[in-house]
């Protein structure tokens, strides 16, 4: 008799521990299924960018697959946005400019490259997780010295991009002509609003910002025989020239140096430079920096036509504009209302804050 009911006394407790553990587990399924809502996100307010790259180091709280990995794929036909300040998210403006790219380009792979880690709560709750609801944006981290592993700019993105006064602006030019070196595509700057798809434009490009001078906001060099040798060229000119206090000389000033030796002739107007086609300015920087504030007037004072007007892409000069608010009357608001709604409606009146 005792030992029938300590057999008894046994079994009912196993019933009440798999209860227990059923209960708990259909809570934690309901709230984190309920957490993960896409209709319950918040938003995140970032201060401005510390101007460090410290978090380049930080392995804890990630949540992306590494660039770096053997299995990394950007896709055929690839656009990539590189995050270089250690915010660990994106603002609506950036978010603003991936989904873009992303609609503009249903049949592309649109990649947005982090050097800081990814918190779960970051990859969840905020902007990233209405950008993954388009089946063409990944994100992905860059661990710098595994990516510049063995490159030709190894040297200064490991030691001497630390003497930089504008790191995260010299660490974005470079790791942009990286990127498209190791995997051939197009790389975009994160303030630009992009409007056509560049599916008829030919494998290698850039363009103009004004009459004699590239900038390097939209580019595009292949995995191709031409697209590698400027690349190559580009990345031998940063590692030979790095100047860690001068704010373009690493960047767009690095690819005008190379193709002006090429075809300078070519630079003072536009057209084929060996292979690489230099677009005008107008295609993709339709204002000079100098009448940024354009794009923050309403409508009926858009003298340039910019709502009409049908560039590849708006760039939005955010290093001068960032503290502009974006009225809901403005060409800025009604760019993202058109290009980036699903960005655009998540903040409303808050946009571009």
């Amino acid at each position: 008799m005792r030992l029938y009911l300590m057999l008894r006394l046994r079994f009912y407790l196993l019933l009440c521990l798999i209860l227990i553990i059923s209960f708990t587990y259909t809570y934690f399924y309901f709230v984190m299924n309920r957490s993960n809502d896409i209709d319950d996100l918040i938003l995140i307010f970032w201060p401005v960018e510390p101007r460090n790259i410290t978090c380049r180091y930080k392995m804890a709280d990630d949540m992306l697959p590494s660039a770096s990995d053997p299995d990394y794929s950007p896709g055929e036909k690839a656009i990539f946005f590189h995050e270089t300040s250690c915010r660990g998210g994106i603002d609506s403006r950036q978010a603003c400019a991936v989904e873009s790219a992303a609609r503009m380009h249903p049949n592309w792979q649109i990649n947005l490259l982090f050097i800081s880690p990814i918190e779960e709560l970051i990859l969840k709750k905020s902007n990233l997780a209405k950008l993954l609801q388009f089946k063409n944006v990944k994100f992905a981290r860059i661990h710098i010295d595994d990516y510049s592993e063995g490159t030709i700019v190894e040297t200064v993105l490991t030691k001497k991009i630390k003497e930089s006064t504008h790191p995260v602006e010299h660490l974005a030019d470079i790791l942009r002509v990286l990127t498209l070196h190791k995997f051939g595509g197009v790389a975009l700057d994160t303030d630009v609003v992009i409007s056509r798809s560049f599916d008829p434009l030919p494998p290698n490009w850039i363009a103009k910002e004004f009459d004699y001078n590239l900038a390097s906001g939209a580019m595009a060099f292949a995995k191709d025989q031409v697209g590698e040798k400027v690349t190559t060229d580009i990345l031998v000119e940063i590692r030979n020239t790095y100047a860690p206090k001068l704010w373009s000389y690493n960047g767009p000033l690095a690819i005008q140096r190379i193709l002006n030796k090429t075809c300078p002739y070519v630079l003072r107007t536009h057209g084929n430079c060996d292979g690489v086609q230099i677009f005008r300015s107008d295609l993709f920087y339709p204002l000079h920096y100098v009448s940024h504030r354009l794009y923050f007037f309403s409508e009926p004072f858009d003298k340039n036509g910019l709502l009409s007007y049908h560039p590849y892409m708006h760039h939005m000069w955010n290093h001068l504009t960032r503290n502009v608010p974006i009225r809901g009357y403005s060409v800025y608001a009604n760019l993202a209302r058109k290009y980036c709604p699903s960005i655009y409606h998540m903040y409303e009146e808050e946009f571009g804050v």
